[in-house]
This record gives C-alpha cells, structure tokens and sequence, in this order.
C-alpha cells in the first residue's frame, strides 16, 4: 500500500539545521516527515516511499560514490528530491538531475541555461572577475557537472532562502541544535528555535553610515575578490564603518546604522542581507538580478539598493541613499514588509513543496505554483 510519509535524510552541518530544514520544524503542514541522518537505515530498514535529502555529500562524498547511491536510492524509492542548500546560485550535484524527481535550491539562476556554462572559479561572479579584472587561481578549480539532459533543468526548483531560519544568530541554540537534534526531533527543534514573526515592527535606526564590516580573507581568490574590491573603494571614505570590532559592538552597530553593505560570500545570499532587513536598515548589494528565490527581497530599487559588480556606482548610490531619507524608509519598508509576508506564508510554502514530493496537485494556484 502506497504511503505519503516522507523519510528526511539531512546533514547535521549548521546551514542546513537552522536554515534549510527551519520551515519544517516550525511549519504547520510540516506532518508525516521521519528525518534521520542514518544513511544506512535509509538504505536498508526504510519502509516509507518517498526521500528528501537535505544538504548531504558536503564532507560524506569522500570517495566520489554520490551518483552510484542516488542511482540505488532512485531504484529504491518512489519518489526522490534533493535539496541542494550550498551557497552559491551554481550547483556541484547537477549530475544527479536525471535521478531524482525534484532539485531544490535556495537560489536559481533565472536564465537556467546558464547551468551549461563553464564559469571560471564555479561562480558566475567569480567569472566576472576573472573576465574583467584578471583575477586568477591557481590551480583553477575544475568545472562544476552540467546538465546530461536540458529536459532535466525542469525539475530545478526554488525552496526558501536563509531569510527563514534562525535570527537573530544565538551561538547557545546553534551548539544545543548541534547535540540534540537527533534526540529531540522536529517538535524539540520547533521549541528550541526562535519563531517567525509576521508581527514584529520596524526599528527606526538613525546612525547616517553604511556598515561594512566584513571579512575578505576567507575565499579563494577570485570568490572573495568582489569583497576586497570594495573594501578598497570605500577605504578611508567618511560614509562608511569598516574594519573589525568585538562582536557585541559589532550587533549594537547594526541595529543602529542606516544601511549595511552586504557583498557575495561563497553565494550571492548572505546572512547580512537579513540581518540588515530585519534591524531596519537599508540593504546595499551587487545586482541580484541574476536570481530566482524565496522570499524575494532583492528586487532592485524597490526592496535594496543596487550597486554593479564593478562597484563603479557604488559611493555615489552610498552618498546619495544616505541623504534621501524619503528613499531610505521606502526601501526598509518595502522589505521589511516583503520579510513579514514571508513568515505569514511559510506554512503554504511547506505545504506546496511538501505536496510536490509526494506528487500531488494542489489545487490552489497560490500553493502548487513552487516553479
């Protein structure tokens, strides 16, 4: 007999604990989930028929089987969906389209052809770079996987971002979700981390600075050379607050600054992004006109101000943004708000994807359009 229990396998790294499965344990439809981290019962002792697999092979894949066990996982399961939670829009798993039923992401390119393409350092902002300034690695790392077949591209889906997950950062529920995840279960992890809330106002910060405090040091050459650009650009200039402080100060100074810079990391999304958001401030970011995503905070001019990835535009847009303070509200607000409808909608969202890997059409449009 035909089940509609869905067995989750995930990886215990912090991304996918606090973000990636955070509208599971706090969703209303989240039901009829088994999550285990156990790949050997999922191979041997699963009765269910359907398997997600949330952020695996990051640090399991040592021996480079990943495709030969999801080729037995596909032949074991009625249905399959991965869910890719890497950071970049670019994905190193793409060898894996033809076996399962549906790829989840957190971010997709818009153009999906864009997955065909050869991009220099795995990133296609890092090709950019590489493009028109010259930066180079050695050794280059090698291309992502294509593709096999441009029909599998229709099975890419867009899940939800790190905007939903656990904010503000708490170091003691990060290190508690760590040890008893397994224990306590998708109920203990929904009382463990902070809910959502739809409710919550917008602070009113009055500092006039762009924060842009951030680390450079950290990335290869050229993932992290849009962030060493700009520390450059903007070195020594009054509008903006740079360099390291001690944690504590560093919050505080969120929470009062009128708007935060926030470049790529490893991907285009990146926790400052939300942080910004969610303290009142105005987001500053390279173009994420690229993007498909959820929740959709990145519309240019409307939810943040955008800069180009050259930066050529960007202490002029900083000075400017920083005088108008009828544009200022209008981007918070617009993206304050943006983040609010999105906590009220996340347990539709859930409830789509969830009906999606069961293979069934929901009715609703609302709910079933998850493309």
């Amino acid at each position: 007999m035909k089940t509609d229990k869905i067995t989750i396998l995930y990886n215990p790294k912090k991304i996918t604990l606090l973000y990636s499965l955070y509208p599971f344990w706090m969703a209303r439809f989240a039901e009829g989930l088994h999550f285990t981290t156990d790949l050997d019962w999922v191979k041997n002792k699963d009765t269910n028929e359907l398997l997600l697999i949330v952020g695996w092979f990051w640090g399991q894949d040592k021996d480079g089987t990943q495709l030969h066990l999801i080729q037995n996982l596909s032949s074991k399961y009625r249905r399959l969906a991965y869910f890719d939670d890497s950071d970049g829009s670019e994905s190193s798993f793409l060898d894996i389209l033809p076996y399962v039923d549906l790829f989840y992401k957190k971010q997709l390119f818009k153009d999906r052809s864009l997955y065909s393409k050869n991009f220099y350092g795995r990133r296609i902002f890092s090709d950019f770079y590489h493009q028109n300034f010259g930066i180079e690695e050695n050794p280059s790392p090698p291309p992502l996987p294509k593709p096999q077949n441009e029909s599998d591209l229709a099975k890419l889906r867009v899940a939800w971002n790190i905007a939903m997950g656990q904010y503000p950062n708490c170091k003691v529920k990060e290190k508690l979700a760590g040890k008893l995840h397994a224990w306590i279960g998708q109920t203990g992890m929904g009382l463990l981390l902070d809910k959502p809330n739809p409710n919550r106002s917008l602070p009113n910060p009055t500092l006039a600075k762009c924060q842009a405090r951030f680390d450079a040091k950290c990335y290869r050459d050229t993932v992290g050379y849009q962030r060493e650009h700009f520390q450059k650009l903007i070195e020594n200039h009054p509008s903006f607050l740079t360099g390291r402080i001690p944690l504590k100060q560093y919050n505080k100074e969120l929470s009062q600054v009128q708007a935060i810079l926030s470049p790529f990391g490893w991907g285009e999304i990146c926790f400052r992004d939300i942080e910004a958001i969610l303290n009142g401030s105005v987001l500053i970011k390279p173009d994420m006109g690229h993007l498909e995503t959820w929740p959709n905070i990145y519309e240019a001019n409307q939810t943040y101000e955008s800069v180009s990835w050259d930066g050529t535009d960007l202490l002029d847009k900083t000075e400017k943004l920083l005088e108008d303070t009828e544009k200022m509200n209008e981007l918070r607000t617009n993206a304050f708000n943006k983040l609010k409808e999105a906590y009220g909608t996340l347990d539709i969202r859930v409830k789509g994807v969830l009906a999606e890997i069961r293979g069934i059409s929901l009715k609703t449009k609302k709910v079933a359009s998850m493309k």
